[in-house]
């Protein structure tokens, strides 16, 4: 890096002397202490003002490297260009107008997520998402809004899990309607307060036809760790075993995978002394 040097709408003024730090200047005229290395990179490209965040979103030749949200409607907000990442903030940002009238950049992973659904105009007036079904806070509403976190915000605990392997939810259930149509369907597929959504197929997604309502047992019986064996052309987990035919899981797992007994008899011998195995 040298003095005089301009990358993008920063130019190097002075090296600072330590951690390959440089002051730049901004075509604002802001000046800025940044790594060189980085703004080599584009990271970032400006000071974070106004005027160069709308010279970058409306270049056409700037292509931001993320999916492109633009003309996308996420509750009340539609996108309008990108805005990129803004000084002093994490994250990648869009430019968006909400319906009131009003434009407002939000972060793409609070869009995607549902966590900002407008500019703040209707939630400053009791509105938000309680406006359009009144469920916010119940516990359909929050399993609903659960399983978008894990799908789509990286900082949920669970992601890696779920939109960390690709696990998405279906158009369906996102959108302006997306809790409305889910709440529809989870009324008519046996929702309870007592249940919590599965999945039927682990490696697919969040979509009516491979979701189902269980309890915990049942979905702890399909998770991936779970090994199943199969008897009269059905898939048993060796707790399903254990409740139908009374032999102790541990025996029916042992007799099956250490002994190399048949499933016929591993579920019907009944146990001797005590042990795991007879």
């Amino acid at each position: 890096m040298r003095s005089g040097e301009k990358v993008n709408f920063l130019t190097a003024i002075q090296y600072t002397g330590t951690s390959n730090k440089w002051v730049f200047e901004c075509e604002c005229g802001k000046k800025i202490i940044k790594n060189y290395k980085e703004v080599l990179k584009g990271r970032p490209k400006s000071c974070g003002c106004e005027l160069t965040r709308k010279i970058i979103a409306k270049n056409r030749n700037y292509t931001p490297k993320v999916d492109n949200l633009t003309g996308k409607k996420f509750n009340y907000l539609t996108v309008m260009y990108a805005t990129g990442h803004i000084e002093g903030k994490k994250g990648y940002f869009w430019h968006c107008k909400c319906d009131c009238g009003n434009e407002v950049d939000v972060l793409g992973e609070s869009l995607k997520t549902g966590n900002t659904t407008a500019c703040g105009c209707r939630q400053s007036i009791g509105w938000g998402n309680s406006y359009k079904h009144g469920m916010s806070g119940t516990r359909i509403y929050n399993t609903w809004m659960a399983m978008k976190q894990r799908c789509f915000n990286k900082n949920d605990s669970y992601y890696y899990n779920y939109g960390g392997r690709g696990i998405t939810i279906c158009d369906e259930w996102l959108g302006d309607n997306g809790f409305q149509n889910f709440y529809n369907w989870a009324m008519k597929n046996g929702y309870t307060d007592e249940l919590t959504i599965d999945r039927i197929n682990n490696d697919g997604n969040y979509e009516p036809t491979n979701c189902r309502w269980s309890d915990r047992f049942e979905q702890m019986n399909n998770t991936r760790k779970t090994r199943k064996f199969e008897y009269n052309g059905k898939l048993y987990t060796t707790r399903e075993l254990e409740s139908l035919y009374g032999i102790p899981k541990k025996v029916i797992y042992a007799r099956l995978t250490v002994h190399g007994w048949n499933i016929e008899d591993a579920i019907k011998i009944p146990v001797r002394g005590g042990k795991n195995v007879s």
